[in-house]
């Protein structure tokens, strides 16, 4: 654990079945990114890795393990099989990331609270609708990302470095630790394996003798690298919150860092289609690649919301043609994407509003950004405010590609009363024409700009400290999750 303060907070999701009904227009056929559906799955998911391999879409759950389904009809995708590792905890049996190589499907875990064991596990998946764990490697190196290149299984495993391993013993042969600093993923091109190397950026290592891998040199990302892809001459890295890097290998030159709003954890390139799709933890991102060192972005999907729950983009993957998926909190989603369409995209900031505490009589507003993320214009034709004492003030007007502007929400109570509304903004959106911001206020429990409670903590070298001693002070606090 690396924050000096690590506190869970409980954040509740949108209750407002409003949110969930789209009123008046209805969503056109113009949308350059079609969702095309979800997976019947359990509605708390917490899909990760995603891997393609034809019409077989595999992927890692934390909660439900690693995952078979036939994408033959990525409309209607069906499950063939799932596997709960037998060194994993039953309730929770965990599965992270995972790599394919011929019948075999290798999947790891990182040591965390849930589940402290760090494994390596190995299945026969000659027939995926009979999964059968073969092997699994229980160790106390912290795997995370992998994959395989002939007979090796490489692992980036944080701390502990990087680590080649035979695929068919799961015995090391050999590890670099020197020169890396936190790798999180690995993808390998002939004798040269990339690491995504958390703070420092997109790592190359030597392979040419596995037993004795070396690092070759480092290009600096922004962010913190946790995924990768190579195309060709170019590497396109998951940076984080610094968003989608565009690394010239021949080079090793940093050309381009397209900022994205959420924090870029997963990236995936198109099979056929000339296009680089990213997690970006509040939704879903899409960028044409036609000229390889300048992405252009086409539009965004935002994430899906099953039972009223917030959601997270975590994982990406990339199928047939021009059909991916995308793993998240609560479902695996299937989408196509029609290079040929151009259409508007809204995109708003934040996508939901919780507004600081107020009395009967006072006031407080939040500012909301949209822009067009698309490549036409995006007509905003007004916004209506829905909940006692809340408005709205946007007035109508057009967005040109890549335009932003902010617009007001504010919340004048004549009595304290708790809110929960939520805001309708229309527009000529290709498949949100009549967008819902939920809206809350006055709820119990700590709010914006209460003061924080009286607690007492211990610090990393295990001496208690008590929030009292903070008041009056700057404080910065990290609010992180186990990926």
């Amino acid at each position: 654990m690396r924050s000096l303060l690590a506190i869970t907070l409980a954040l509740s999701g949108c209750k407002s079945a409003a949110c969930g009904l789209t009123v008046g227009k209805k969503a056109s056929k113009d949308d350059p990114v079609e969702h095309l559906s979800d997976y019947a799955g359990p509605s708390f998911s917490e899909l990760g890795d995603i891997e393609v391999d034809g019409d077989i879409v595999w992927f890692c759950s934390g909660v439900i393990g690693l995952n078979a389904y036939d994408a033959k009809n990525p409309a209607k995708m069906t499950i063939l099989d799932r596997v709960a590792f037998s060194a994993g905890d039953d309730f929770y049996p965990r599965c992270q990331h995972l790599a394919l190589a011929g019948n075999r499907v290798y999947a790891t875990n990182r040591g965390d609270t849930i589940q402290p064991d760090s494994f390596i596990a190995v299945v026969d998946a000659t027939d995926p609708e009979n999964l059968i764990e073969l092997d699994a490697l229980v160790t106390e190196d912290n795997y995370e990302g992998i994959t395989t290149s002939g007979d090796l299984l490489i692992a980036a495993a944080h701390e502990d470095g990087l680590i080649v391993l035979d695929r068919h013993t799961l015995t090391e042969i050999g590890r670099v630790t020197a020169g890396l600093t936190n790798p999180w993923q690995v993808r390998v091109d002939g004798d040269l394996a990339y690491v995504a190397d958390g703070d420092a950026g997109l790592t190359i290592v030597d392979l040419s003798d596995p037993e004795a891998p070396f690092v070759v040199s480092t290009i600096e990302t922004g962010g913190t690298a946790k995924d990768l892809v190579l195309w060709g001459d170019t590497a396109y890295v998951a940076a984080g919150g610094a968003g989608l890097a565009v690394v010239d290998l021949p080079s090793s030159t940093l050309t381009e860092l397209v900022d994205t709003p959420g924090s870029a954890l997963a990236v995936a390139r198109g099979k056929s289609v000339d296009a680089v799709y990213v997690s970006d933890w509040n939704d879903l991102r899409v960028y044409d690649v036609s000229d390889r060192q300048s992405p252009s972005l086409v539009g965004h999907e935002p994430v899906l919301l099953h039972a009223d729950q917030d959601s997270r983009t975590l994982g990406v993957g990339a199928g047939p043609g021009d059909v991916f998926f995308s793993g998240n909190w609560t479902a695996l989603g299937s989408y196509r994407y029609h290079p040929d369409k151009i259409a508007p995209d809204l995109d708003l900031s934040p996508g939901q509003i919780f507004l600081a505490r107020t009395e009967g009589g006072d006031t407080t507003k939040a500012l909301v950004t949209v822009t067009n993320s698309g490549g036409k214009p995006l007509k905003l034709e007004g916004a209506n405010a829905h909940g006692k004492d809340l408005e709205v003030d946007l007035d109508p007007t057009t967005l040109a590609p890549g335009e932003a502007l902010n617009f007001s929400v504010t919340f004048a109570p004549r009595r304290g009363h708790t809110l929960d509304g939520w805001i309708n903004l229309h527009s000529n959106d290709a498949d949100e024409p009549n967008k819902c911001i939920p809206v809350m206020a006055n709820h119990d429990g700590l709010g914006v700009g209460d003061a924080i409670l009286d607690a007492t903590f211990l610090s990393l070298d295990g001496q208690p400290y008590n929030t009292t001693d903070l008041r009056g002070k700057v404080v910065l606090l990290a609010y992180f999750a186990t990926f």
